[in-house]
């Protein structure tokens, strides 16, 4: 879910309490993601999938097709992604991508590790990206790490995991944009990161936020209700908000 923000972001390393005082307008520009029925739901038919591109700031997407929306930033340096939903929404999602820009896809950032955030790792890691996520992103595409703990056993390819993790924050300098990157513990999974650009002054929550729907907390993966409170559902980033909150889009993504 991509916001775009009017006023500064305060820095995430504040206390909430002292963010509840600097509260600031907001315009969203937001879908609903996919709920937990419909990850399991029955084979889509891909054919029919369409990826809207909606301009959200001077170089800064959102791409809805399937699963979660997708950010793109695009530059000189290159495309960055952040999620790549499914994987035989690929060529869809290149396609959509070369409206806006002739750059390849350099970067992809995975929000966390459910499927219609990185279900298109394999292919972009094919084609040259580099994938990005948390330390726990990794460790949950990679079940050697956490069959003790979840007793998964489909290991995920060796191209669609992330060549670079991090346990806290990260910060890219790209398409002169300052992409501030930084993990929220415990809250839809124990791998969410959210994104905050900061010269479009827009966020990307990842699954950290449902609008209009009671937000799905996977436990199994390390989520926790109080940990989705706190990374913005009605903290962090909804106290940037105010009645003159206002929403731009608000489209089922499905």
């Amino acid at each position: 879910m991509l916001f775009k923000l009017i006023g500064r972001l305060p820095s995430v390393t504040e206390p909430a309490r002292a963010l509840a005082s600097r509260a600031v307008p907001l315009v969203a520009f937001v879908s609903t993601l996919v709920c937990a029925a419909d990850l399991r739901a029955q084979e889509p038919d891909w054919d029919s999938i369409e990826i809207r591109t909606i301009q959200v700031a001077e170089g800064l997407y959102m791409l809805m097709g399937r699963g979660g929306n997708i950010g793109l930033s695009v530059g000189e340096d290159g495309a960055f992604l952040v999620d790549d939903q499914y994987a035989p929404l690929t060529d869809k999602i290149l396609a959509a991508i070369a409206a806006v820009t002739s750059e390849p896809v350099k970067f992809v950032l995975n929000t966390h590790w459910h499927g219609d955030h990185t279900g298109g790792n394999e292919n972009l890691g094919q084609a040259g990206a580099m994938i990005v996520a948390h330390d726990n992103v990794r460790r949950r595409m990679n079940p050697e790490q956490v069959r003790d703990l979840v007793g998964r056993s489909d290991q995920a390819p060796a191209d669609a995991l992330p060549v670079v993790t991090f346990s806290d924050e990260i910060t890219f300098h790209w398409n002169d944009e300052r992409l501030h990157t930084f993990h929220v513990a415990h809250a839809h999974t124990d791998g969410d990161a959210i994104i905050w650009f900061a010269n479009a002054n827009a966020v990307h929550m990842g699954d950290t936020f449902f609008r209009g729907r009671y937000p799905f907390v996977d436990v199994e993966s390390g989520g926790a209700i109080q940990g989705v409170i706190a990374a913005g559902c009605t903290s962090d980033v909804l106290l940037f908000s105010s009645p003159l909150t206002e929403t731009v889009a608000n489209t089922l993504s499905r």
